[in-house]
């Protein structure tokens, strides 16, 4: 069969079937035109499969014989915002139809418009938030206190309520090591961006080993600011360092429509030897 001729719609609408259906199952031959025009399979998380399948099959209706179908897509992919980004776009390079086209121009208006919070200085967007990670104002003292600042930043259109932070793991980048706690709630990681090396104590930060949950509701807009202490889990040495701030909205749900993790936008650090300042 020829598949570059089939409608993009149809194809889409045959993906979700795949996908709902018999994705998991071992042997499965899935189309390539359908992999290509639908992007990468779900991860193995249920309710990141819902949520992608329920992205693929609003952007398929897009293409709908039903207008009253067409404007409940366009609807609704507005209100997820802009992690519907990539998978529209793949959709309209994929010989996109001029319904498409013109449903994917006032989608992408109305996220811009509606979506007014986003900072320039933060990572990427995941399930309607963003983090902002800020560096210490000024170089640290090896041996000092030390600690990063990230804001989580809820920037879509409705509220959403999550547990607060109970714990950072650490992840060294450059030896590949991740220090896990099961009450951890973020990671931290470190990249040396000098010849500096890494001490041998480090941990993972732990504020809430036994407690229940505490859950923080961010309306539209809202933000919290926390102090995450890199000196609660190793002491740097003298050099220059890159952090980032990993929030586990994916990998522990604690967004059920999230993607992937949410990642800050990365800092530079100068730790100068104790007695010298700048």
């Amino acid at each position: 069969m020829d598949w570059s001729a089939v409608p993009f719609g149809q194809l889409l609408r045959w993906r979700c079937a795949v996908l709902a259906v018999v994705v998991a199952a071992a042997g499965v031959a899935v189309p390539a035109a359908l992999a290509a025009a639908a992007g990468p399979l779900p991860a193995t998380r249920p309710t990141t499969q819902s949520f992608r399948l329920r992205i693929f099959r609003l952007i398929a209706d897009l293409e709908n014989d039903e207008w009253a179908l067409r404007e409940e897509a366009t609807r609704q992919l507005i209100e997820i915002g802009p992690d519907i980004y990539a998978p529209l776009k793949r959709a309209l390079d994929h010989a996109g139809t001029a319904e498409l086209r013109q449903r994917y121009l006032i989608i992408t208006a109305a996220i811009k418009e509606k979506w007014r919070d986003i900072s320039p200085d933060g990572g990427p967007l995941v399930a309607g938030f963003q983090a902002v990670l800020r560096g210490p104002e000024k170089p640290a003292i090896a041996g000092a206190g030390l600690a990063v600042h990230v804001k989580l930043c809820n920037v879509g259109v409705r509220a959403r309520t999550v547990p607060d932070f109970r714990g950072y793991d650490l992840e060294l980048v450059d030896e590949k090591v991740l220090v896990r706690s099961p009450r951890a709630d973020a990671r931290v990681q470190i990249r040396k961006l000098s010849a500096a090396a890494y001490p041998k104590e480090r941990k993972a930060a732990v504020y809430d080993e036994d407690g229940a949950d505490t859950l923080v509701t961010f309306q539209s807009g809202g933000t919290i600011s926390t102090r995450v202490p890199l000196s609660d889990m190793l002491t740097l040495a003298p050099g220059q360092y890159e952090v980032t701030f990993v929030w586990y909205t994916a990998a522990k749900g604690l967004l059920d429509d999230a993607l992937d993790d949410l990642s800050s936008n990365a800092v530079r650090i100068t730790v100068l030897p104790p007695g010298e300042q700048k």
